[in-house]
């Protein structure tokens, strides 16, 4: 049964919820074609309304694409020298003193790995 005119508010969640749930062939075969276009559009503005509360501001075309790719190449390049930087300061390398165990001697530069008794 197709409503003329302008929907209710009952009615506009009513078909959301149908909209949503099975879809717009669901909608038109009961509120016609023209309940149709106003749940579909109360349906945009409801998702419009979720993400402006979810602060989505949608994509936004870029004006300039170079000089976007130029400062995220940049800020990667900053990022990684600040890691380089933290790595250093949180475990310095000690290369001037070879290491020591209690048994044994120095390690050597050189090593046979899995050749034992072999030099």
């Amino acid at each position: 049964m197709a409503l003329p005119g302008i929907l209710a508010a009952g009615a506009l969640r009513a078909g959301i919820r149908l909209l949503t749930t099975e879809g717009p062939k669901a909608v038109a075969k009961k509120y016609g074609k023209e309940g149709l276009k106003q749940v579909e559009k109360a349906r945009r503005k409801q998702l419009r309304d979720i993400d402006a509360k979810a602060g989505f501001t949608g994509g936004k075309t870029i004006a300039n694409p170079q000089k976007t790719a130029e400062t995220l190449k940049r800020k990667a390049r900053e990022r990684r020298k600040k890691r380089k930087q933290t790595q250093d300061l949180l475990n310095p390398l000690e290369t001037e003193q070879p290491l020591r165990f209690k048994k044994g001697g120095k390690i050597k530069q050189k090593s046979n790995m899995g050749l034992y008794g072999r030099s």
